[in-house]
């Protein structure tokens, strides 16, 4: 009996035992953090950057002006001539390919803003008052 230890003189018992994981490391946690961690990336690498580009696309959209030299989702580059808004539908851009060739496109076969047009500060210089 020499080689058995009394249980009282290995100290009080510890539970639970030191092999067992903590909470923290359980396999639900890893999978949750895991998961966490995936949706995150996907959000960084992807959808952050297709939000910045359509938040840019409509900014260019919105600012688009006569003049403007712009490409379109076909190729065709074109000079931005007038716009229609018709009150069953979208808004209609007239595209100047040459010039004796207009044709009609909606906002969306805008594919980037090339050139944007000077500003045309003469419609200023007959009034009176100072622009602030």
């Amino acid at each position: 009996r020499a080689a058995s230890v009394d249980a009282s003189a290995r100290g009080p018992a510890r539970w639970p035992p030191s092999s067992a994981p903590k909470s923290w490391e359980s396999p639900v946690t890893e999978v949750i953090l895991i998961t966490v961690l995936v949706v995150a990336l996907f959000f960084v690498f992807f959808i952050r950057p297709a939000r910045s580009e359509q938040q840019r696309r409509r900014q260019q959209l919105t600012e688009l002006r006569i003049g403007d030299r712009v490409l379109t989702r076909g190729g065709l580059i074109a000079d931005v001539s007038g716009v229609e808004t018709p009150d069953d539908g979208p808004m209609v851009i007239l595209l100047r390919l040459s010039p004796d060739v207009v044709v009609r496109a909606r906002t969306t076969a805008i594919e980037e803003v090339l050139e944007a047009a000077e500003p045309d500060y003469e419609e200023y210089e007959d009034e009176d008052e100072e622009i602030y």
